[in-house]
């Protein structure tokens, strides 16, 4: 269970690492802390926390990094093994609807909420 704020929810945004030749898997962990979600109303979120799901001499685990309120995501060595999926999570006020997901302040792509 992880701890949120009062007056504030948590906003999941998954993806994979790219499987194309020469693609660097760990990329996105060295970069964490500079993603940021866009809301409706123009304000930038950094994120919270960062989880991905790893593949390492076949057992399956689990990368897991949390900073509740306020704090900065530090960027996160690269561990062995592949991550498979990847979560970045962002802690937003109750009222906000995400709309983009921002690298270095540039639209990485669209958000839709599910």
């Amino acid at each position: 269970e992880l701890y949120l704020p009062p007056g504030k929810k948590m906003v999941q945004v998954q993806g994979t690492p790219s499987t194309k030749a020469n693609a660097e898997p760990w990329e996105w962990a060295a970069k964490v802390n500079q993603f940021e979600l866009l809301d409706d109303k123009g304000q930038k979120y950094k994120a919270n926390g960062a989880w991905a799901k790893v593949k390492s001499h076949g057992v399956e685990m689990a990368l897991i990094r949390y900073v509740p309120d306020g704090g900065v995501l530090a960027p996160i060595s690269k561990p062995e093994g592949r991550p498979v999926d990847i979560y970045l999570a962002f802690v937003i006020p109750d009222d906000a609807t995400p709309k983009a997901l921002l690298l270095n302040g540039a639209p990485l792509s669209d958000v839709t909420v599910k």
